[in-house]
């Protein structure tokens, strides 16, 4: 038996040579022939490296040979490039594109080009919707870079023939290239990805870990099983942990906030209605990543207090950012805007306490948050107005039409908290151990990292001036593949 893994990442954790090896060597150890691709510096650019920085590249490609040396059971192979690929891509070049929707609707055969692009860009720009004049100068890059990994995989998959190919993540740049790849030539894939904490990780069989319905079916399925009081404990656990800022090796964006400090505006007399915002700008394009309504989570949130408005409703309305939209600057100020009157807007970083906002909430309002489960669990009624990780599961009200909000938000009753366990245990416990090492990595990296800094010192003079000359001349242009 053989396995490939489409691979060319050669940093460590989220996505990097860990989880690749890590899989690698499990299916060794399975029996399976393994090899592993390198794009061996042939991507105009890739995901862990947006500019296509050269000595970026030759650090990737210095620790990607000190990984191969360490274990050479994994046969190494390059990533071919297709003979076609530059006639393809001129042919994909001459597609206007004057805005986001033109770019996510940009597609070669089974390849959502155009998504895998805006999956990527959403993780860097400063906003809630893609600026197509400025955020993104090397996007065109990004793009090539992706339709070469789609061509260049299919090559590799149709000369080894692997029973089963490791994809990372599935959803940005390259990354969607090998998935689409996989499926274009019919084999069976496995997606790795973190697991419940950054010492674990974790294998999709067939399916990406973003898809709603599969992850949900894989939490009832994991549900199930022998040691039901033990898994209830940890379930429960893992939802004080939360609460309790407790969790080892997870992000918890409550840590830094102060426990039941609440805003002193706060009106007691009224039912208050707090809406918790979510960092959901990567699953933009994913069909059933849509929101109930709305474009963005702003629009959906301008509707609900026009809908409030509308019908005369004398709630307290508070807005809690998600502490990960502080670099979202102009999503932020969009929604800092709204503070006015009776309502409330808690910027990412202030100090209230989430969880003392749902024990004082009436309801609850989520796009796709975890809140919007951890609410039901702390005994609230819980309106989920997006798509999430828990919306086939029964742990919150579903709304997809503005107008029946408010008779939603009057009447919805608290759903069943034992409905929440079967979440709380598969987050709390998914993925196996990450146990592979790389001694060297980190001397490697600081070695480069001297260079990094000599870099932006001799590029900062330069970068001045252009930023100057492009104020001066104030120009905007509409962008387009081809230019």
């Amino acid at each position: 038996m053989k396995a490939l893994v489409l691979s060319n990442s050669g940093l460590i954790n989220f996505g990097g040579m860990d989880y690749d090896y890590a899989a690698a060597l499990d299916l060794v150890s399975d029996g399976y022939e393994v090899f592993m691709s390198d794009c061996r510096q042939a991507l105009p650019c890739c995901r862990i490296n947006v500019i296509g920085s050269k000595l970026k590249c030759l650090e990737c490609q210095v620790q990607r040979k000190i990984a191969a040396s360490l274990f050479p059971k994994i046969n190494q192979v390059a990533l071919p490039k297709d003979n076609e690929w530059e006639l393809i891509w001129d042919k994909i070049a001459k597609v206007p594109i004057n805005d986001e929707k033109d770019l996510i609707n940009l597609r070669f055969d089974n390849l959502d080009l155009g998504f895998a692009a805006v999956s990527t860009a959403y993780n860097l720009t400063l906003g809630d919707c893609l600026d197509m004049d400025s955020d993104f100068a090397d996007l065109r890059k990004t793009l090539k870079s992706i339709l070469f990994s789609y061509l260049g995989a299919i090559r590799l998959i149709r000369e080894i023939d692997p029973d089963l190919v490791i994809i990372w993540n599935g959803r940005m740049s390259e990354h969607r290239a090998h998935l689409r790849a996989a499926e274009a030539c019919g084999k069976k894939y496995r997606i790795t990805e973190v697991g419940s904490d950054d010492t674990k990780w974790h294998y999709f069989k067939n399916y990406p870990p973003h898809s709603r319905h599969h992850l949900q079916e894989e939490i009832k399925l994991n549900w199930v099983g022998v040691d039901q009081s033990e898994k209830v404990e940890i379930a429960h656990n893992w939802f004080r942990n939360r609460r309790n800022r407790k969790l080892k090796n997870q992000v918890n964006w409550a840590e830094n906030q102060e426990v039941d400090y609440l805003p002193k505006n706060l009106t007691k007399e009224k039912k208050k209605i707090v809406i918790f915002t979510s960092t959901w700008r990567e699953f933009v394009g994913m069909d059933d990543w849509k929101l109930a309504f709305g474009h963005t989570q702003f629009e959906a949130t301008t509707i609900i207090l026009e809908e409030l408005e509308k019908r005369g409703c004398d709630f307290q309305i508070i807005i809690r950012l998600h502490p990960n939209q502080e670099n979202a600057l102009r999503e932020k100020a969009k929604f800092m805007s709204l503070g006015m009157g009776r309502v409330v807007v808690i910027a990412p970083l202030e100090k209230v306490d989430t969880y003392a906002l749902i024990d004082a909430a009436d309801v609850v309002i989520t796009f796709g948050s975890t809140v919007g489960i951890e609410a039901t669990y702390w005994g609230k009624p819980s309106i989920l107005c997006g798509p999430s990780l828990y919306d086939e599961m029964d742990v919150v009200h579903f709304c997809d039409d503005p107008k029946k909000l408010i008779d939603l938000i009057n009447d919805a009753k608290t759903k069943s908290i034992q409905n929440c366990l079967p979440y709380g245990y598969f987050t709390a416990t998914f993925g196996r151990k990450l146990e592979v090492e790389f001694p060297f990595f980190q001397k490697v990296r600081r070695f480069f990292y001297f260079f990094y800094f000599a870099e932006r010192i001799i590029k900062k003079p330069f970068k001045i001036i252009r930023n100057l000359i492009r104020f001066v001349m104030n120009r905007r242009y509409i962008f387009h593949l081809n230019s």
